[in-house]
């Protein structure tokens, strides 16, 4: 298991793309998982309703308008539950993963991607990091 971190629209999902297909090169499959697939999908119906916003296709201005709600909403989930309301649910769907786990970086280890089209003079999100996993993913 790989954890790609990162602030909002810093590019996760292009790196998991990419990432994707270089280990489908070498016959090794991978699942995407992510925190905020649930959230949407509990605040889409609302969002769509309220501010004619579809989460799973939005952009741009149209998810920073409704950004804030996503972060409150995430927010009070995590207190009603001691914070394990977002953990829980991708713990139980990696659970269910039948994919073998492979993992190369020391327990722990953040290894931040580098950016050639960045330079320390250019403005930008700060980039995606990856997070080794825990010991306890990474038994066959």
């Amino acid at each position: 298991m790989i954890g790609i971190t990162g602030v909002a629209r810093c590019g996760k999902d292009t790196f998991y793309s990419v990432l994707k297909k270089y280990l489908a090169e070498k016959n090794i499959k991978c699942e995407r998982l992510a925190f905020a697939d649930n959230l949407k999908k509990e605040l889409n119906d609302f969002v769509q309703e309220k501010f004619k916003i579809d989460l799973f296709k939005s952009e741009g201005s149209d998810k920073e308008l409704v950004r804030p709600l996503m972060v409150a909403y995430g927010k009070c989930r995590r207190a009603q539950t001691e914070g394990k309301y977002w953990t829980s649910q991708l713990d139980s769907k990696i659970k269910e993963l039948s994919l073998p786990l492979i993992c190369n970086l020391a327990d722990g280890d953040v290894v931040p991607i580098p950016n050639p089209v960045l330079s320390p003079y250019n403005v930008g999100p700060p980039l995606p990091n990856l997070i080794a996993p825990t010991a306890e993913f990474c038994t066959p």
